[in-house]
């Protein structure tokens, strides 16, 4: 538990959740630059083109992103937002003495 808040102290990219679908990635910039200098911006969509309502916000430095909590519970284009730590999944260690790789839904006239 320690390592995931250490690693969480140490993240510059936030996740910004309950955004307006219709909102602009301008005034997200806008509203988070009062936090710090804002590297990077993600607003993910949806096959349309249209916003799926949560963005990830990358600053300068960790401690940036650490004041950019403080947004959590703010208003943004008539909503309220939640702003946490973006938690990446732990890569699953490598295993060099695993050398077989598994096939499936083959043809059964398949051969080597």
């Amino acid at each position: 538990k320690m390592e995931k808040e250490e690693g969480q102290k140490e993240s510059r990219v936030v996740a910004v959740r309950n955004l307006s679908f219709d909102g602009s990635a301008q005034a997200l910039k806008e509203h988070f630059q009062a936090y710090g200098v804002v590297t990077s911006l993600t607003i993910p969509e949806n096959s349309n083109g249209r916003s799926k309502g949560f963005a990830f916000v990358e600053f300068e430095t960790p401690l940036m992103a650490q004041a950019a909590l403080s947004a959590d519970g703010t208003q943004l284009e008539g909503r309220i937002i939640c702003v946490s730590f973006c938690v990446t999944p732990q890569q699953p260690p490598a295993r060099p003495w695993m050398k077989t790789i598994f096939v499936g839904n083959l043809g059964f006239q398949t051969t080597n």
